[in-house]
C-alpha cells in the first residue's frame, strides 16, 4: 500500500461493508483525538451529497508550526472546502494587508466505503507524489473534501519530540 487510505479499503473489503456505510480513518499518531469531534467530522457526509471526504483543520498559533513540514496546511474555499493541502505555508503572505488566517490539518477522514473503492483505483498524481499527501489524490481527480474548522489541535506524534510533547500533557 502507498498509503492509509489504501489499508483502510483494503480492511472495509475484508470486514464486508457496504457501499453506503461510513468509515473513520483515526490514525494511530493521534492518541489524544477527542471524541467530540467524530460527529463534526462525519456530519458533512451526512447533509452532502457532493462530498466525498471530511477531515478537520484547526487554526495555526505559531510560527513554529506554519513552517513546519510535518504540520500540514490546507486552504478552503468559502464552503469550507479544500483547495490544496501542503507541507509549506499557505497562502503566500504577500504584505501589505492583512496576513491570511493559517490552518493545520487534523489527519483524520470519514468517507463512504464506496468512495474508499473508487480511491484506490485512482492513480497517484504528481501532486500527491510531491507532497507526500494522499488526499491530493482526491483532490487532483475532482473529488470534494469538506473540512470543518475546529477551535482544539489534536497533538500527533510523528518524531521523538512530539512523543515527549505528548507524554507531558498527561
Amino acid at each position: 500500500h502507498t498509503c492509509g487510505t489504501e489499508r483502510v479499503a483494503e480492511a472495509s473489503n475484508i470486514l464486508g461493508l457496504d457501499d453506503e456505510d461510513l468509515i473513520i480513518n483515526l490514525q494511530g499518531d493521534q492518541p489524544l483525538f477527542p471524541s467530540e469531534y467524530f460527529s463534526l467530522l462525519v456530519k458533512p457526509l451526512l447533509f452532502s451529497s457532493d462530498i466525498h471526504i471530511s477531515t478537520l483543520a484547526t487554526p495555526i498559533k505559531s510560527l513554529k508550526d506554519l513552517e513546519n513540514p510535518n504540520k500540514v496546511k490546507v486552504v478552503l474555499d468559502k464552503e469550507g472546502r479544500a483547495l490544496y493541502f501542503s507541507r509549506s505555508p499557505i497562502p503566500y503572505f504577500m504584505p501589505p494587508g492583512k496576513e491570511p488566517f493559517y490552518l493545520k490539518h487534523i489527519g483524520v477522514y470519514a468517507y463512504t466505503k464506496g468512495f474508499l473503492d473508487k480511491f484506490i483505483n485512482l492513480p497517484q498524481g504528481e501532486l500527491e507524489k510531491s507532497e507526500r499527501l494522499e488526499q491530493l489524490r482526491a483532490l487532483e481527480h475532482g473529488y470534494k473534501i469538506a473540512v470543518t474548522v475546529v477551535p482544539k489541535d489534536v497533538p500527533e506524534v510523528d518524531t521523538p519530540e512530539d512523543l515527549e510533547y505528548i507524554k507531558n500533557l498527561k
